[in-house]
């Protein structure tokens, strides 16, 4: 843990930007953006280095909360942000929800058809939006596999 504010402010983007590459997100998909501080003479330090290293066009909404404690008694900086992957919402997205319905539907009415059927719709809709089955995992899996590749320091 670093001793200075500035300085554990840098190591919690970096951590967050790591966060984001081993999602294959960047902060542009940053949608909302929390910092907790210990100490209110460190706003401004947060607004500059915000700022600075995390300009954008069309900016994250950004809240700032100040607490007594965090959960580390070292710690003067937290950060949370919430990021949504662009491509899902991106202009391919009505052709997307098309054939997630279409999907959807033939899978409803597979009740009657044995599993080997089912597991070829899903494959083909893992095909049809360019995934595979590797790709998709469970929430837990993929926090599991992110904290994993975390650089922490």
């Amino acid at each position: 843990m670093r001793a200075e504010f500035a300085e554990q402010l840098g190591q919690a983007m970096a951590n967050v930007e790591a966060l984001l590459a081993a999602a294959g997100m960047v902060l542009a998909d940053v949608r909302k953006a929390t910092f907790i501080l210990t100490r209110t003479d460190d706003l401004c330090t947060l607004e500059q280095v915000r700022q600075t290293r995390w300009a954008s066009n069309a900016p994250a909404a950004v809240t700032v909360l100040v607490a007594a404690a965090l959960a580390r008694a070292d710690a003067f900086v937290e950060i949370e942000v919430t990021a949504v992957r662009r491509s899902v919402f991106g202009d391919h997205a009505a052709g997307l929800l098309r054939r997630i319905a279409r999907w959807a539907r033939g899978f409803a009415a597979a009740h009657s058809r044995p599993l080997s059927r089912i597991n070829e719709q899903g494959d083909w809709l893992l095909r049809d939006l360019g995934l595979e089955r590797a790709d998709i995992q469970s929430s837990a899996e993929r926090l599991d596999a992110l904290r994993r590749a975390m650089p922490f320091q």
